[in-house]
């Protein structure tokens, strides 16, 4: 056996001999390094020595092993250097980090060869042939290691937000038990007793998700986990511990307090309250309570249709007059029917206003007196000014 090897070393060039020499010290080379990485780089020494180890010694051995022969069948060594980028994505190592790790492992091998290289009088051409083949090898097995990296970082966030946004919805609908909310909620470190206002929202280009987030406090990495979001339907839903930032930019219905799993009505509350400051374009947090009969009116579509068809389309048949004595009604109601305050909006006399109520109560058939018709006035005009603002 002894005499075969050697006349298989023989054989080699002095490159290969290089390769064969290291790769029969790969053990101790692949230990060198791994000690080094976790040196240097806190995220590798949170990684126990005994599952680094193996991993480095088999991207060593694979290196080497194509210094010693570029034709070799690399489909197994793909394999290795892809296994250890999706071991290294799972462990919670950046790529920035694994590849910084890849870089001391070559320069742990190259250091090696050099001290090979001078124990056998190798001169600096085979040398420099030698870390050249490192460098050139290196990049394929970093590629390799990269790409399933990055794969395996998708599957997991992927898989996470999945799984983040059933915890989501399982809560705003009531789905989950509320043994299940605790289990689940504690692994995201919430907050078990605390009171939370379920929340909804709309990203747009120029607000996405992740700044939502960051404007509501619920954002990933911003200290203590205050909530948690998911994307539904479009829109950002879920749920903030009191007292809401008063500094957001976006429109946010926000519902009543209540404990993890009692939040089902509040995200009902939340939901009819986005609905109506996104139609008043209201922004910030906002609540049913601030939006008085909005909702109602933005929700009962069939009973403000027939308020517009019976209240305001007669009125406006008549062109522009009839436009000019709907402008005077509204005016009219926002002022809580204060005439002189509506003439001088309008820059018109106390009497032309009177006229143009008049006129109106002819054209609708509806009494500004009486108060159920002066709702159903009311109820018309809201409608007509949340489906098409004045």
């Amino acid at each position: 056996m002894a005499a075969r090897t050697e006349e298989a070393q023989g054989t080699m060039t002095p490159l290969q001999r290089m390769a064969a020499l290291l790769h029969a010290d790969s053990e101790r080379i692949a230990e060198r390094a791994a000690s080094r990485m976790q040196e240097l780089l806190p995220s590798y020494a949170r990684v126990p020595l005994d599952e680094l180890v193996p991993i480095v010694l088999a991207n060593t051995r694979n290196l080497l092993a194509i210094i010693q022969d570029p034709e070799m069948d690399r489909s197994g060594a793909e394999a290795d250097f892809r296994a250890a980028g999706e071991s290294r994505a799972r462990q919670g190592i950046t790529n920035d980090e694994m590849l910084t790790a890849w870089r001391i492992g070559l320069e742990v091998t190259r250091e090696e060869g050099h001290r090979i290289a001078d124990e056998l009088g190798i001169g600096k051409d085979v040398l420099l042939e030698f870390v050249e083949a490192t460098l050139r090898w290196g990049d394929v097995g970093m590629l390799a290691t990269v790409s399933a990296h990055r794969e395996a970082e998708f599957e997991m966030a992927r898989h996470e937000q999945h799984h983040r946004t059933n915890l989501v919805r399982g809560i705003l609908f009531d789905t989950l038990a509320p043994a299940e909310i605790r289990v689940q909620a504690a692994g995201y470190g919430l907050d078990l007793a605390g009171a939370y206002h379920a929340v909804r929202a709309r990203p747009t280009s120029d607000l996405t998700m992740r700044a939502l987030e960051r404007q509501l406090g619920i954002a990933d990495g911003a200290g203590p986990r205050r909530g948690l979001a998911a994307l539904l339907d479009g829109d950002l839903v879920g749920f903030v511990l009191e007292p809401l930032p008063g500094t957001i930019t976006a429109t946010v219905g926000v519902g009543p307090p209540a404990a993890l799993h009692e939040l089902g009505n509040s995200f009902r509350l939340a939901t009819r309250a986005f609905e109506g400051a996104a139609a008043t374009c209201a922004t910030g947090p906002v609540g049913m309570e601030s939006l008085g009969l909005c909702p109602a009116v933005i929700a009962d579509r069939d009973v403000g249709d027939e308020l517009l068809r019976r209240i305001v389309d007669p009125v406006l048949a008549h062109g522009r007059t009839g436009e000019a004595v709907l402008e005077t009604v509204v005016r009219y109601l926002d002022n809580d029917l204060r005439l002189e305050v509506t003439a001088a909006e309008l820059f018109l006399h106390v009497n032309t206003v009177r006229y143009r109520l008049r006129r109106f109560e002819e054209l609708s058939g509806m009494s500004l007196r009486h108060v159920d018709d002066l709702v159903q006035v009311w109820w018309a005009v809201q409608r007509r000014r949340l489906a098409r603002p004045l």
